[in-house]
């Protein structure tokens, strides 16, 4: 009986091991997924202010188009890259920006007044050319290239609300990347927990195959032994009733020397007589 209680024990064992695998191979993707995530949320961040800092680390000047004078060449909401240029170099049909007042005016180069040291511009969108005169002074450098949409997050990373929404997106992601890291610790010592126990519950189902061969054996030589005992009896009996018929034939003969000699010895009394 405590044979077979241990074995459903180990049957109800098995069943927990095998549900417990299927949980497993589940919590097995969470810290991937939470790594694939945090690093996306990284990324994204990262992606989104590459554009927007490295090219002041290149010499680039970046600003936020707000007006639609330069359309559709340059639509609203693009971020423009201006490389500083010796006013000299600058040619007609170039996208110039230059300060104007408190604001930074980006149009383009209708001609370059090289003795008198000034710009004439005119924006695509415009009908006519800009009444004043830019001088090489208010120049800030030449339009290098445009990103439309850009400016959208040039102006939520000017803002303070936009720099804090970005820090925390960021450590969002730091964050989901250290839990997995955890994650990854913690069932890597519950598979090696496991895989101790599986090897101690083959050890035990080892040991107890060995007890049952041992008892099969023990068995075994006892029912040869029976069985030899059996056949030294059936053997021995033969042998006995020989050995009492020949004891048995002396006897017969003495008796039978007895009565004779009795008949003997009377035979002579009656002669006597």
């Amino acid at each position: 009986m405590a044979k077979k209680r241990s074995r459903k024990k180990r049957k109800g064992a098995g069943t927990d091991g095998s549900s417990t695998q299927k949980k497993r191979g589940l919590l097995i993707y969470v810290p991937a997924l939470c790594s694939v995530i945090g690093t996306l949320m990284l990324l994204s961040v990262i992606l989104a202010a590459a554009p927007l800092t490295i090219p002041q680390y290149m010499g680039y000047e970046i600003y936020n188009v707000v007006s639609g004078s330069m359309e559709p060449a340059i639509p609203i909401g693009s971020v423009i890259y201006v490389k500083p240029t010796e006013p000299s170099d600058i040619k007609k049909g170039d996208i110039i920006a230059f300060q104007s007042g408190d604001s930074v005016v980006m149009h383009r180069v209708v001609v370059n007044k090289v003795v008198e040291g000034t710009f004439t511009t005119k924006g695509d969108a415009n009908d006519g050319e800009d009444l004043n005169e830019v001088p090489y002074s208010n120049l800030i450098g030449i339009v290098a290239r445009h990103v439309p949409v850009l400016g959208q997050l040039l102006i939520l990373f000017g803002s303070s609300f936009g720099r804090i929404c970005m820090i925390c997106f960021a450590a969002c992601g730091a964050l989901l990347n250290i839990l997995s890291g955890r994650f990854s610790d913690a069932i890597a010592y519950d598979r090696e927990l496991e895989e101790r126990r599986e090897k101690l519950l083959a050890e035990a189902m080892a040991r107890e195959e060995e007890e049952k061969t041992a008892e099969t054996m023990a068995s075994e030589a006892k029912e040869k032994a029976a069985e030899a005992g059996g056949e030294a009896e059936a053997q021995a009996e033969p042998i006995e009733t020989a050995q009492s018929e020949k004891s048995a034939e002396p006897d017969a003969a003495s008796a039978y020397s007895g009565i004779s000699g009795q008949t003997g010895e009377s035979a002579v009394k009656d002669r006597q007589e």
